[in-house]
């Protein structure tokens, strides 16, 4: 992926251009699902489309943090938003992300709350070496929306990598939902947040960024209430 040209504006993304609302069904802890109609994961898009999205925020992510030479994207949905800001780091930056599977080999196991398969795995294989050669550390995911799942993810880490609490942790995401509180608390534990768009601007800051509910019908109502369009799917 090559990088942006030096000074070329980023594309202005708004929830029109990275926000849907779909049906999910078989999933009791939440009832809907928050679809990027750029992603390239739910719905048809240009691959180029999908990549300059990514790519801005790996730029983004570039100059903000251009000593990073380790990201670690979130299985599934962020595996390639985390491999594209990877490659805009530069070709020595290296891209682990984590996985359901279960694998053989030295694993660290930590879990996402919210999510219907809620463990993931990070491999640990080299990962001391790859936290000794990297000043800071991006953690890249499709959308946070209150850090608690990087919370108990950098906990875990730093119990096993004391060298951890001397890097710069960055959390970077296509979409945020983090709450003003919920941003105290990751800065609290040393994570920075950086995003291409945050709802926490839509609706007079009564939007999905402030709803803590698993039911479809009131999302679905915040969501209307502002402006944003509902995926024509009918689940996913």
């Amino acid at each position: 992926m090559t990088r942006r040209r030096e000074g070329a504006a980023m594309h202005p993304y708004t929830a029109a251009d990275t926000l849907r609302i779909a049906k999910r069904y078989n999933n009791p802890k939440r009832s809907y699902l928050l679809v990027n109609p750029l992603q390239a994961k739910h719905i048809p898009v240009s691959p180029a489309a999908a990549l300059e999205m990514m790519g801005a925020l790996g730029d983004q992510v570039a100059a903000k943090y251009p000593e990073a030479r380790l990201v670690i994207g979130f299985a599934e949905t962020a595996t390639a938003i985390g491999a594209a800001v990877a490659a805009r780091l530069g070709p020595d930056c290296l891209y682990v992300h984590t996985t359901r599977e279960a694998l053989d080999g030295d694993w660290i196991l930590f879990r996402e709350e919210h999510s219907h398969a809620a463990e993931h795995r990070l491999c640990a294989d080299q990962l001391a070496d790859w936290i000794d050669r990297s000043p800071a550390i991006v953690f890249v995911d499709d959308e946070f929306s209150t850090g608690r799942t990087l919370i108990n993810m950098v906990q875990q880490l730093r119990e096993r990598y004391p060298r951890l609490g001397e890097r710069r942790l960055a959390a970077a995401s296509i979409l945020s939902r983090v709450s003003p509180e919920n941003q105290a608390r990751l800065a609290e534990a040393g994570i920075a947040v950086n995003y291409i768009y945050s709802t926490i601007k839509s609706a007079e800051g009564k939007a999905i960024i402030m709803m803590k509910t698993s039911d479809a019908a009131k999302a679905e109502e915040v969501l209307k209430a502002s402006g944003v369009e509902l995926a024509g799917a009918d689940s996913f």
